[in-house]
């Protein structure tokens, strides 16, 4: 059965504490994503007659990703005070990283290899002139 995983209170290296879930059996049945890793090479190529570069990277882009509705009750979990669900992905989930990648390509397509390149939680954004960049 999926759903009410307990939670775990680890005590880290400083002494504090870090909540965890192990949702090891939701990952082991979860089918995995086939969406395709970019390819460093083909992004090197493109770069080749660039001098401007801006690099985005989303610390959180992975863990911001609002879950389906169907998927929300699969994250479930249960305490002593009571039962919670995550509304947004985590990144101890097996798809998350390409959930995000899927995500950033279908929200930047028009200029996913005009001026921008995505590579999970990096977005560059080139040109090969200062105004164009701008």
């Amino acid at each position: 059965m999926l759903g009410f995983f307990a939670p775990v209170l680890v005590k880290k290296y400083d002494d504090s504490w870090h909540f965890c879930i192990d949702y090891c059996t939701l990952n082991d049945c979860t089918v995995k994503d086939k969406y395709p890793i970019p390819m460093v090479d083909e992004f090197l190529d493109k770069l080749h007659v660039v001098h401007f570069f801006t690099i985005l990277t989303s610390v959180l882009g992975t863990t911001k990703s609002r879950l389906h509705a169907d998927g929300m009750e699969k994250t479930t979990f249960h305490t002593h005070h009571a039962h919670f669900e995550f509304f947004v992905t985590s990144f101890i989930w097996m798809n998350a990283s390409a959930t995000f990648q899927s995500l950033m390509n279908d929200v930047l397509q028009p200029f996913i290899c005009r001026f921008v390149l995505v590579f999970f939680d990096d977005i560059l954004i080139y040109n090969s002139s200062w105004l164009a960049h701008l």
